[in-house]
């Protein structure tokens, strides 16, 4: 949370097997957004608003063990619904405009992106076949994460596809403040 009392999230625009790299994050930069994947959850405000809800609805939606991966067993396959579950919760339920983002965009160009939350969550499928699940933002400043300290790196080195940032820098609410 920072000194507004707003909280801060991380937005990871980068999905695993997406071609090129980091598409996610340049069509959000570039259209105002920011967004989640999950494409056929459809549209995440049907969906009661208590986290188990969204475990049943992956659990429905991404189907049961697969048995041509011998990996995709019932004990990690309940691990990724229940960290899926989470992602699209708060991304739908405990956002809140106002609320900032940082999306970094350490592999494509070294830098971090500070934007603003401007909506409420909508669902559009005709935005991207991954990134459906969507906020309106407003990306104010970018910048390179070798002028940070380690610290705020650290902070900024956002490794789930959406989190909370917990660890809100000095430096990091500084730049908030001055966007």
């Amino acid at each position: 949370m920072d000194k507004r009392g707003k909280k801060v999230w991380g937005i990871h625009g980068n999905h695993k097997e997406q071609k090129p790299p980091y598409l996610g994050a340049k069509l959000f930069l570039a259209h105002s957004v920011a967004g989640i994947g999950w494409p056929l959850m459809g549209d995440l405000s049907t969906i009661d608003p208590v986290e188990r809800s969204f475990c049943d609805r992956i659990g429905q939606v991404y189907g049961p063990e697969d048995p041509n991966d011998p990996t995709w067993t019932e004990k990690p396959r309940r691990r990724w619904i229940g960290r899926s579950a989470s992602i699209l919760f708060r991304f739908v339920h405990k956002v809140n405009v106002g609320d900032s983002i940082v999306l970094p965009t350490t592999n494509l160009d070294n830098k971090i992106t500070i934007g603003v939350i401007e909506s409420d969550y909508f669902f559009n499928d005709a935005f991207d076949k991954e990134y459906k699940n969507l906020r309106k933002a407003r990306w104010l400043k970018s910048i390179s994460r070798d002028t940070l300290s380690e610290e705020t790196r650290n902070a900024t080195n956002i490794q789930q596809v959406f989190c909370e940032i917990q660890n809100v820098t000095e430096e990091l609410w500084g730049i908030i403040q001055s966007c």
